[in-house]
């Protein structure tokens, strides 16, 4: 009796399927369009999730970053106002933490990488080809040690150019093969933003988070003293009410734990500030894992936000799919006529 009835009732779905082919193709293509919406949000979320935790994973787990300020005192409610009234950092704050702390294998300083409105973008010119808009860092010779580098061809400029500003620069994959594609760049002559400079050097390329491409290729490193002359930064002295694109980064000695690092750090960028025992802390400090659990709290929201968008383009649709399941056939051939 049982199977009789199932049978009668999947004759008559099939039937009405038939004769109705308009209601059934507006239900099924409601139901596919509110499914694809929860399960196209969450596929992004999640891959954007993942390409950052891998672009995270690539700063090394020991690495420490000094900022003026960044995400983590922007998630803990500081307002911006408050946040620009910190000083910025300066070549002599790296090189105190290299000098003064024990704990410090080599510290690095990074300018005008980052993204947003900290980047500095210009074309790359060779004779008659130029490049599109790309990344211009400058930072200094240790760079490749703090951030471990594959030099495709040639070398890292050295000490000795970094003090006297010499106009040299090391290229990331995407203005070598667009400038350079069957020809060996090393000692070429290149324009950026108007200014000759020599290649001494090409980097491999770097990784991508999630096997995207993220425009991490699209760079080209030159001293940061030869940076902050071409492009009219000076960070030379600290200054408050204002933000500028510095990041100094440092790696702990062998035998040393990244906590005591940090420890260091913190007492070497307190005693330039002049700091009293009471005062917080008027810079940031980013690890590996400060990242990571910043990540999640910027993904955990942005996951139920866009949850939520999406159950709606859900409910929208059941409504949708409801109305025409209400419409009988008299009523569809009215519309119809």
């Amino acid at each position: 009796m049982k199977g009789g009835l199932y049978r009668e009732i999947i004759g008559m779905a099939i039937a009405t399927i038939k004769t109705q082919k308009m209601r059934s193709g507006l239900t099924i293509l409601g139901i596919v369009i509110g499914i694809t919406s929860i399960v196209g949000m969450t596929a992004v979320v999640r891959g954007f999730d993942e390409s950052l935790r891998d672009a995270i994973g690539q700063m090394g787990p020991d690495t420490i970053f000094v900022s003026q300020f960044s995400g983590v005192s922007i998630m803990s409610g500081a307002e911006l106002k408050e946040l620009l009234q910190r000083p910025t950092l300066t070549p002599d704050d790296a090189t105190a933490i290299e000098r003064q702390s024990n704990s410090i294998a080599s510290v690095s300083l990074t300018l005008g990488e980052g993204g947003g409105p900290s980047s500095t973008r210009s074309r790359i010119r060779y004779k008659g080809e130029r490049t599109k808009q790309l990344t211009i860092m400058g930072t200094t010779a240790n760079y490749p040690e703090v951030f471990p580098t594959d030099l495709e061809l040639g070398r890292f400029f050295i000490e000795g150019e970094v003090l006297h500003r010499t106009r040299v620069t090391v290229l990331g994959q995407t203005p070598r093969l667009a400038l350079f594609p069957n020809t060996d760049p090393i000692g070429k002559t290149v324009r950026i933003a108007s200014q000759p400079y020599t290649v001494v050097g090409v980097i491999g390329p770097r990784p991508s988070p999630a096997g995207l491409n993220a425009g991490q290729d699209d760079i080209a490193i030159i001293p940061h003293t030869t940076y902050q002359k071409q492009f009219g930064l000076n960070v030379s002295r600290a200054r408050r009410g204002r933000f500028q694109p510095t990041l100094i980064a440092a790696i702990p000695r062998e035998g040393f734990s990244r906590e005591s690092a940090m420890r260091d750090i913190t007492n070497v960028m307190r005693v330039r500030h002049g700091l009293r025992l009471d005062d917080p802390n008027d810079f940031d400090l980013l690890t590996q894992d400060t990242a990571f659990r910043l990540l999640d709290q910027i993904t955990g929201a942005t996951f139920l936000a866009l949850i939520g968008i999406s159950s709606i383009a859900l409910l929208v649709g059941g409504i949708g799919v409801m109305a025409i399941m209400t419409i009988s056939e008299p009523s569809l051939l009215t519309v119809q006529i």
